[in-house]
């Protein structure tokens, strides 16, 4: 009863007093700046301002009904006195038991207490004329069995199939012995680790989950940086030393950004920055590769076309916006939208290393010691591959290529 009158009293200070306040606010802002945008921007500022204690009291009411808890909150919003979340108060004991699929999920009383007073505040946000906004960082989504954002857990378990399947179709069609065949692998692997942690993620957002997303994306954008290193060094003489010393150089920066991720801060600007950086130089660096070598190996047009569509699709998660019928926002359409593109990528890395051997074999320059061993067997630099100083005496020369230098 105290909450109620204390309620209604705030509220009918709030209606007699803020509304001359921020009118008279908007035409002194008027007068002096002639600017009109400024005005508005200080009633959408009260607004925003004064709403959140609409989820504020309907947390308030809820976690003392339901989760046995007791939370003060200060209350600053006119038109509390609405009630617009009385409707989801429980009349039950406080030992409320949440439904065991929750549970599992490690939902808490106090989540379901936030997920229902969340959207009697989207209301008012929406009849308010401000638009939804986010809560905790997040969109409100509908949850599906305890599944917090549905569409992009689904989205998600679809990349991951993509690149199972992939892989298989690749090691059916590329000898173990070609070009990037154990790089193709790793990566891979890296993939499927990252996209099942972005399930995980996206089925329930704790510390834990969020932590595995993003160090999982950001394996993937690192090991790509090495897989270009290693491609643009490969004609090298020294490329060994380079694809160890740049490798332990990424390893070390991975295991130490893990490290302080963890167990110093999660820095959410510096992490932005750094998948921003690492994400500009892999499509710069293969964007120019494509560029130099487009004309002569004509696999390098489908890797082009995969590189640009990356981009492109990474568009949708810069653009965010709202979830479309609460469910389909722009980061899980972006999940969708990559989906075909591992198939693009596998295809085009696949043919790359065909192409390396079967293409290269007409362009091999030989050099032959007198015993018939071969000195120096090199593709010219059109292509990546360099092999030397095999024994073709037992097998026949070119018939089969049993090793290469990488």
């Amino acid at each position: 009863m105290k909450t109620e009158e204390r309620n209604e009293r705030i509220a009918n200070q709030l209606d007699g007093k803020r509304g001359w306040v921020v009118t008279a606010a908007c035409f002194m802002a008027a007068f002096l700046t002639d600017g009109i945008f400024f005005c508005f921007g200080l009633v959408v500022f009260e607004m925003i301002r004064y709403a959140p204690p609409v989820f504020a009291s309907c947390l308030e009411v809820l976690l003392a009904t339901n989760c046995g808890s007791t939370v003060h909150f200060v209350q600053h919003f006119g038109l509390l006195r609405n009630s617009l979340w009385i409707v989801f108060v429980r009349e039950k004991e406080a030992d409320f038991q949440l439904p065991l699929h929750l549970r599992v999920l490690q939902w808490t009383c106090s989540d379901e207490c936030k997920y229902f007073c969340m959207w009697p505040t989207v209301k008012w946000f929406v009849d308010a004329g401000i638009g939804v906004q986010q809560f905790y960082g997040k969109w409100p989504f509908i949850r599906v069995l305890g599944i917090q954002e549905p569409a992009a857990a689904l989205f998600s378990i679809l990349n991951l199939a993509c690149h199972l399947v992939m892989i298989q179709k690749f090691r059916r069609e590329v000898k173990p012995t070609t070009p990037f065949y154990l790089i193709t692998h790793v990566f891979c692997f890296l993939c499927c680790q990252a996209w099942f942690w972005s399930t995980v993620f996206h089925i329930r957002d704790v510390r834990f989950t969020e932590i595995m997303d993003y160090l999982g994306a950001f394996s993937m954008v690192l090991f790509s940086v090495y897989h270009f290193f290693v491609r643009v060094t490969a004609l090298s003489p020294y490329r060994s030393v380079y694809s160890w010393g740049c490798g332990i150089a990424i390893g070390f920066y991975f295991v130490y950004h893990s490290y302080t991720t963890f167990f110093v801060k999660m820095d959410y600007g510096y992490n932005m920055i750094i998948n921003i950086a690492f994400g500009a130089v892999n499509i710069l660096g293969w964007s120019v590769w494509c560029y130099k070598y487009y004309k002569i190996r004509p696999y390098v047009k489908r890797c082009a076309t995969f590189i640009a569509l990356v981009g492109f699709t990474t568009s949708l998660e810069v653009l965010d916006f709202p979830p479309l019928f609460w469910t389909f926002d722009a980061h899980a359409l972006w999940h969708l939208s990559t989906s075909p593109l591992v198939i693009l990528w596998y295809k085009s890395e696949g043919l790359g290393v065909d192409s390396l051997v079967k293409f290269g074999l007409d362009r091999i320059s030989t050099s032959l010691r007198h015993d018939g061993t071969v000195l120096i067997l090199w593709l010219e630099k059109d292509f990546d591959l360099l092999i030397e100083c095999f024994d073709l005496r037992h097998s026949g020369i070119f018939q089969d290529i049993e090793s290469s230098c990488w």
